[in-house]
């Protein structure tokens, strides 16, 4: 015999096997049936119960991993960018007091320090920094210019490339690395030679 639950699309049959008419069966027999079934039950119902108890111990640990990658990843991030945008506001407010010399002199040591520190910060999070000198050397060492390290800023037309090579003409940013692959390619301007 077969039972349906749930409405629509939803419906599932669960099997119960053959069930003794009450005419034919005596109260006993009908009570032995109806615990069979209740301990069937149950068996599914402790099923149920341990997948999911393991479903939520998966989602759990995940998010505790996540958490854990986030506090170690951007926490120091953002840690470090508050103590620079501290030290340069303090600088950078110290101007008002400042005759136009003494606001130059300020107002220039306040971006080489932000510079200074932000070097520092990307090399202690391992990211390599490759500027023009860098780029033009590994370009020299290939004999061409390796498009993967570039984001091309203006256009050549086909036919101005026919029999010759492209060459960086000037360079607008650096490129930047972390364990070998290419955060911000370099941003650069390119000719026919």
């Amino acid at each position: 015999m077969q039972f349906n639950t749930g409405t629509g699309r939803e419906k599932q049959q669960l099997e119960l096997g053959e069930v003794v008419a009450p005419e034919e069966a005596s109260m006993s027999s009908l009570l032995e049936v109806f615990k069979e079934y209740q301990a069937r039950l149950e068996k599914i119902y402790n099923a149920f119960d341990l997948q999911s108890k393991a479903i939520n111990e998966v989602y759990n640990t995940a998010k505790l991993q996540q958490n854990a990658a986030d506090g170690h990843f951007i926490t120091p991030i953002a840690v470090k960018l508050i103590m620079l945008f501290n030290n340069v506001t303090k600088r950078v407010n110290s101007i008002n007091d400042c005759d136009d010399e003494s606001a130059s002199t300020i107002y220039q040591n306040a971006i080489e320090y932000a510079l200074d520190f932000l070097t520092r910060m990307l090399n202690s999070l391992d990211v390599d920094i490759l500027q023009e000198q860098d780029l033009v050397a590994l370009n020299s060492e290939t004999e061409k210019l390796d498009l993967k390290y570039y984001r091309i800023l203006n256009k050549i037309k086909p036919e101005e490339l026919e029999g010759k090579k492209l060459v960086a003409d000037q360079y607008m940013s650096d490129c930047y690395l972390y364990n070998g692959r290419i955060l911000v390619p370099a941003k650069v301007k390119v000719r026919a030679e």
